[in-house]
């Protein structure tokens, strides 16, 4: 027990855990069953002492890591078209083409699946299930393919986190069997939402009550994390330590009628606050702050006297014992790294006299310290959040949260005038509505290099025990003054954004953006918001000087009326005729930061541009001779009268027309182009089945080296002087053992 105390174990320990998910392989199973063989070494002999924490964390993720392996392989191995049985374990919400949730797969073709390692999956339903329904469903069993760009969502390390090793469909048609068995927290859930269906901020109880977050609009989202407030809808620390302090609070008055319930405030405080996570599903982020709120508890209760550097150690290592790649969330660091800011302030605050003190000092730091989580996760700050936690942290706390409580245990009994209860409850949240229109205001953009300036100052503060304060300037200012002088390693650069079926591309030259189609749009999304204005955020940008439609099918300009609203771009080209928009036609030609723009097809604008109206058109650098040809969806007929066209279509690089398909690429059009590098952007695995692969031969047999978004994630081409550099997010370096898994080896 005294290796494991110590600071050194725990540490390496969740240092090795934490390190895992950027491994390039997992070792076999084999490889555990030497490490509690080495543990016990480790603690026999002293020399060998400090590998204890790194053995046991190798145990722990080489366990999981091929128990994760083993859920994947025993649903694939089964085949595409399969039959499974199994267990609904989350809420299921309505999508464009059905409903989507998380469900626990027991048997596959009538093969059961071991107890210890049931498969979890993403499954998309033709109808709505309930938690605890049970099924059988004939599916199509799809790998997990995500995007992957510098910036943005990624699928993969989401599926992780959330132990998803697949997703399936269930197939139309086909018959399937759902048995409804009574669920408590269905029930609950079903109570609730009959008393809440009017409600103006039902995303908001159910988000608080049930982690169940679906019901919150895109704008509640961005004004949440404007404000600095988001924390306070996602069930985390903060909600489990509420419901812990209510219970802890009655137990106190309980305690007091008998003296042999001294134990009774810790016993009630758990178990709400185990109530809570069961209500809220138990899901990843609940569970972290239900062990952190556990662990600790059971110290203090326990009088187990410990320094806080190694209660933080401790509560990191029973939270990654539980979940080993909960680091892939960014809920894990930013829930994390609050405790350890909350737990540093406690410290601090004895030496604050003034309650008021305590409340805006402690504010202030804790907003300071956190910046540089949430540039790197959000890409700015809230500089307003001070003031927006100090004013509502309380009010969640001592109103919102405990109303909502009594307000669920009502509608479990049906207590009389119960609707007016929810009405009260549904009332508290109009000051946060109030004031999360102004929050927009204080939102402050930070950019990649700002962020290292931030991260920088942050680590010279967290040294100043090591290091003399001469030291922390003198380094502080050496390394501040690099990231802000430095000069960046091309002339001009294109990225070959990876948006699935579609096409994005972002053109950098002198400060100033050029993008060739936005890639497509969703309900209440699209590629500009979640791809293409945080990377020009990241890279210091705020606007798109000018803005190119091939055409306007959705794969293509999708993201056209979020670039109108968001960006205002000074130049408008397209083939299709539109309001503020200068004809995208064969003939046209201007210059742009130097570099030589000229319009090759379609020889007439026209009222609706399909896919044989794309705007092609060759980028060159006069000054190196380096040539660019943006190709759209030009179909093969395009194709054939550019080649009997006299204009020059030779080209260094090509973006492969129609993301692979067999209406394009002609031979002859290929040949006459001569690229070198041909980028094709497209979804792998589509249905669609692109790139098709005589396309691929064709470009091959003609010695162009082929490159396409679906394997390689964002494509990157930087130019300075005479030389380019091809760079991918996917191909370069090593590949996560996860993503090898996740995608089924397709890398």
């Amino acid at each position: 027990m005294t290796l494991l105390s110590k600071n050194w174990t725990l540490a390496s320990f969740s240092l090795t855990v934490l390190s895992s998910p950027y491994w390039p392989s997992m070792p076999v199973l084999g490889f555990a069953l030497f490490c509690p063989l080495l543990f016990i070494l480790s603690a026999r002999f002293t020399k060998l002492r400090n590998w204890g924490g790194i053995v046991l964390g190798l145990l722990v993720i080489i366990t999981h890591g091929n128990a994760v392996k083993t859920q994947s392989s025993s649903i694939f191995q089964a085949g595409q078209d399969i039959t499974i049985k199994g267990k609904v374990d989350s809420f299921f919400k309505q999508i464009s083409f059905g409903y989507e949730g998380s469900v626990v797969v027991h048997q596959i073709n009538d093969h059961f699946i071991t107890t210890w390692f049931p498969a979890r999956i993403r499954l998309f339903s033709p109808i709505p299930l309930e938690i605890g329904d049970h099924f059988e469903f004939s599916v199509k069993v799809k790998p997990i393919i995500g995007r992957l760009n510098e910036v943005g969502f990624d699928a993969e390390k989401y599926s992780l986190s959330q132990g998803w090793v697949a997703r399936a469909s269930v197939n139309k048609n086909a018959r399937f069997q759902v048995t409804s068995r009574m669920n408590l927290r269905s029930w609950i859930y079903a109570k609730v939402e009959s008393y809440i269906t009017n409600s103006r901020h039902k995303g908001m109880i159910t988000a608080l009550v049930f982690g169940e977050r679906s019901g919150l609009s895109q704008t509640d989202w961005m004004q949440l994390r404007n404000s600095g407030l988001i924390h306070l809808v996602a069930i985390s620390g903060l909600h489990i330590g509420i419901a812990f302090g209510i219970g802890y609070t009655l137990g106190v008055g309980l305690s007091r009628l008998n003296s042999n319930l001294l134990w009774f405030p810790f016993l009630l405080g758990a178990a709400l606050a185990v109530s809570y996570a069961w209500l809220a599903g138990f899901t990843v982020p609940t569970q972290r702050a239900l062990i952190m709120c556990l662990l600790n508890v059971a110290m203090i209760s326990l009088r187990v006297q410990v320094s806080i550097s190694r209660r933080i150690w401790l509560t990191l290592s029973a939270v990654l014992i539980v979940d080993p790649f909960a680091s892939l969330a960014s809920s894990f660091w930013l829930s994390f790294t609050a405790v350890c800011i909350v737990i540093y302030l406690y410290t601090m605050m004895s030496q604050w006299k003034c309650w008021w003190v305590k409340l805006i000092l402690g504010q202030v730091i804790l907003v300071l310290l956190m910046a540089p989580i949430s540039a790197y996760f959000f890409g700015g700050v809230s500089w307003i959040s001070i003031l927006f936690n100090m004013v509502f942290i309380p009010w969640f706390s001592f109103i919102v949260v405990p109303l909502l409580f009594i307000a669920v245990i009502g509608s479990c009994f049906t207590v009389p005038h119960i609707n007016y209860l929810w009405r009260i409850a549904d009332s508290v949240f109009e000051p946060v509505a109030w004031a999360l229109q102004y929050s927009s205001s204080g939102w402050f953009a930070i950019n990649e290099t700002n962020l290292y300036v931030i991260v920088t100052l942050a680590l010279i503060w967290l040294s100043r025990f090591v290091i003399s304060s001469f030291s922390q300037v003198l380094i502080s200012s050496i390394l501040i003054g690099v990231f802000i002088f430095r000069e960046p390693s091309y002339d001009w650069r294109m990225d070959v954004l990876d948006v699935g079926h579609g096409l994005a591309v972002l053109i950098e030259k002198g400060g100033k953006t050029l993008l060739y189609d936005t890639g497509s749009s969703w309900e209440n999304g699209s590629y500009v918001r979640s791809v293409i204005a945080p990377l020009l955020t990241k890279r210091g940008t705020e606007t798109i000087d000018t803005v190119i439609y091939s055409h306007l099918d959705d794969d293509h300009a999708g993201g056209r009326f979020d670039v109108n609203q968001w960006f205002l771009p000074k130049h408008v080209y397209s083939s299709q005729t539109i309001e503020n928009s200068s004809a995208c036609i064969r003939g046209e030609a201007w210059e742009w930061q130097g570099l030589s723009f000229t319009v090759l097809w379609p020889p007439q604008r026209v009222v609706r541009a399909y896919n044989q109206h794309s705007c092609v058109i060759r980028i060159v650098d006069t000054q190196f001779g380096h040539s660019v040809l943006l190709s759209g969806d030009v179909t093969a007929v395009g194709e054939w009268l550019l080649t009997r066209d006299k204009a020059v279509v030779q080209s260094d690089v090509m973006l492969v027309p129609h993301h692979g398909s067999q209406t394009s690429s002609t031979e002859d059009f290929i040949e006459r182009v001569s690229p070198e590098i041909a980028i094709a952007s497209l979804d792998k695995g589509n249905r669609w089945k692109l790139p098709h692969p005589k396309v691929i031969n064709r470009y091959s047999s003609l010695g162009v080296v082929w490159y396409d978004t679906g394997d390689a994630g964002q494509i990157t081409l930087s130019y300075r002087a005479e030389s380019r550099h091809l760079s991918t997010l996917r191909q370069e370096g090593y590949i996560p053992w996860y993503r090898q898994m996740l995608r089924k080896g397709v890398e």
